[in-house]
């Protein structure tokens, strides 16, 4: 009696070697759209950032630029109050003034 063990049949479980590497292949490419996927998203956000920041900065500016004039009109205004002040007119109604709130004052 001669007993023969079934022989399984490996081609169907094993990929021959061309197979593989087109698996391989496949594989590889599948990764590499995913990391383009991943850098194409992140250069979105970036610019995204980006534009974000330059408008910020651009309304930075312009509040600064407002505020530079408006710091030049109080410097104005404060050398127009500095040369009233040093007027005799100015001086001469101030001690008048001072003399009746003290007259009023009694």
């Amino acid at each position: 009696m001669t007993s023969e063990a079934p022989v399984a049949d490996q081609s169907a479980t094993h990929a021959p070697p061309a197979d593989i590497g087109a698996t391989m292949e496949a594989v590889n490419l599948e990764r590499a759209l995913i990391d383009f996927e991943i850098a194409n998203a992140r250069v979105i956000e970036l610019t995204a950032r980006l534009t974000e920041f330059g408008r910020d900065l651009l309304a930075t500016r312009a509040e600064l630029g407002l505020a530079k004039l408006r710091i030049a009109e109080l410097e104005v205004v404060a050398a127009e109050l500095a040369t009233v002040k040093g007027s005799q007119a100015y001086r001469a109604a101030r001690l008048l003034g001072n003399s009746r709130a003290k007259l009023l004052r009694r």
